[in-house]
């Protein structure tokens, strides 16, 4: 992973930009509570920061449970290809 320092000093567990020049990071939170339509939602989270170019990115706030299901689902994708445990 390419672990960075992000803004105020928050860890940045990986950045990676992929063949077709995206930025993909995943980045430590500082919230401890989120208030959504559902109503709050405990912390901790992270940000999931998908940048297209340099204007134009979007973002998700992910709870524990929201980061999760994007790992099992990264998960089962590896393994669906036959890739997970192996090394690119």
């Amino acid at each position: 992973m390419s672990r960075f320092e992000g803004p105020r000093g928050l860890i940045g567990y990986a950045r990676i930009e992929t063949a077709q020049q995206e930025v993909v990071e995943v980045q430590q939170s500082s919230s401890v509570m989120s208030y959504t339509i559902n109503g709050a939602v405990e912390g901790p989270f992270v940000w999931l920061r998908v940048n297209r170019s340099e204007d134009h990115g979007s973002f998700a706030h992910l709870s524990v449970e929201d980061a999760r299901e994007i790992r099992d689902a990264l998960t089962a994708w590896l393994n669906d290809v036959g890739m997970e445990g192996k090394n690119k």
